[in-house]
């Protein structure tokens, strides 16, 4: 093979690998809709329940931005204690105050995903009701199978 047919392949390869590379995030869920768009179509909300649903979106989006931002920082007062040089790293009273207290935010977030999707459930009607029951098994793999990736 001579000088110009390898740079031709190389240049080839290259171009359907960046082809391939831009395309992903066309195939990804969040792309489609995601969970919101499927809990529309599941429930069969009406717009104005689609935009109360929006608005409750957008209030768990603040919680969880706050506790999320409380987790970040529990979790950088508990790991900070690794530069210790201690035998025994749960023995620490610090240590222990970090870990009550990431167990406690995990607590809030766990009630705020619960009060959401009860939040949820009363925007039905009694018919969406019965759709809504059969959508709780699948709630959390909606709604957290991204964070599984």
């Amino acid at each position: 093979m001579n000088k110009n047919k390898v740079y031709l392949t190389v240049i080839v390869v290259l171009v359907l690998s960046h082809i391939v590379l831009l395309s992903i995030p066309f195939f990804r869920d969040h792309q489609k809709g995601g969970p919101k768009k499927e809990v529309i179509k599941d429930l069969k909300l009406s717009k104005n329940q689609v935009a109360d649903y929006d608005a409750l979106i957008e209030r768990h989006r603040k919680t969880m931005k706050g506790l999320n931002h409380k987790l970040r920082k529990y979790k950088n007062d508990l790991y900070s204690s690794l530069n210790n040089d201690s035998e025994t790293p749960f023995s620490d009273s610090l240590n222990k105050r970090a870990l009550d207290r990431l167990s406690l935010v995990h607590l809030q977030i766990e009630k705020a995903h619960y009060s959401h999707f009860r939040e949820i459930k009363n925007l039905c009607g009694p018919d969406q009701k019965k759709r809504f029951a059969k959508l709780v098994p699948r709630l959390a793999v909606l709604f957290f199978k991204h964070k599984q990736k």
